[in-house]
């Protein structure tokens, strides 16, 4: 094995994303599990986002967020502005830029 390349110890237990997990890496465990990231922890427990006192929506009335396309990650993308004032958006999760506006068909 080449020393210069970090040793994968394990694979992201959230079924959606199974990137590698590297030796010294960062990473969350749920029981016996890694996953890779704060998103991937919140999809392995299937949390989600409620407001405090009020009765959640029934699932089949909340809008399916657009996932990333490089990590997955679906509950949050950050709108910014480049030095000459235009906008972008990119994952709050990998930092990945989104082209476009980050929308979901509810036909889909």
């Amino acid at each position: 094995m080449n020393s210069q390349q970090p040793e994968v110890v394990d694979h992201c237990a959230n079924e959606e994303c199974g990137a590698e997990i590297y030796f010294g890496q960062d990473c969350y465990q749920v029981g016996h599990e890694l996953v890779c990231s704060g998103g991937c922890l919140v999809k392995k427990l299937r949390a989600r986002t409620v407001i405090a006192g009020r009765k959640p929506a029934e699932p089949e009335q909340v809008e399916k967020p657009v996932p990333c396309t490089r990590c997955g990650f679906d509950d949050e993308f950050i709108v910014d502005y480049e030095a000459n004032g235009t906008e972008f958006t990119f994952c709050g999760n990998c930092g990945q830029r989104v082209e476009g506006p980050v929308t979901h068909d509810p036909a889909e």
